[in-house]
């Protein structure tokens, strides 16, 4: 299955910094629990429980996808490859 990510909106991102994240600046520590904070926002369960099932670098994968999308460093072209 394919996963299409989306960018977050600005309330997601306002929720995700109260509880300690800052996506311009994450600690590597953070980076776990950011994706499962962020997949919880973006994914149904059952798309977060195929996302379990596939190896970490793949999820990162798509982390980094949403990220940039909702920092606007990913243009319409990039997104889609």
């Amino acid at each position: 299955m394919e996963f299409e990510g989306r960018s977050l909106k600005r309330k997601e991102v306002k929720a995700l910094k109260a509880k300690g994240y800052n996506m311009g600046n994450l600690r590597p520590e953070q980076v776990d629990d950011l994706m499962d904070e962020i997949f919880l926002l973006v994914f149904t369960p059952e798309q977060i429980a195929e996302l379990d099932e596939r190896d970490q670098k793949d999820c990162m994968k798509i982390l980094n996808q949403i990220i940039a999308e909702t920092s606007g460093s990913v243009s319409p072209d990039d997104a889609k490859n």
